[in-house]
C-alpha cells in the first residue's frame, strides 16, 4: 500500500518533516529527502503495527492532495 505523506522541507534548520494525513500521530524527520523517506517509512511501520496491536482501525489510503505530498510505501 501506498499512503501520502507530507514532506516539508521549509524548515530553518534544514532537513524534512514529515507528517501523515491518514495517521496523525505518524510524525518524523530527516536530514535529507532520502533519510527522509526511509525514516517516513520506519513511521508509518510503527503507526500501522501500533493501531493493530490495539485494536484500532487502520485507515486505507487517503487520496494525494498538494505540492510537498509523496507517496510511502508500507514495506512488507
Amino acid at each position: 500500500m501506498l499512503y501520502p505523506a507530507n514532506f516539508d522541507g521549509d524548515n530553518p534548520e534544514g532537513g524534512y518533516v514529515v507528517t501523515f494525513p491518514d495517521f496523525p500521530e505518524a510524525v518524523t524527520q530527516g536530514e535529507n529527502l532520502g533519510e527522509a523517506m526511509e525514516m517516513a517509512r520506519d513511521s508509518l511501520r510503527m503507526a500501522i503495527a501500533y493501531r493493530i496491536e490495539h485494536a484500532e482501525s487502520v485507515p486505507l489510503p487517503s487520496k494525494r492532495k498538494g505540492k510537498n505530498m509523496l507517496l510511502v510505501a508500507l514495506s512488507t
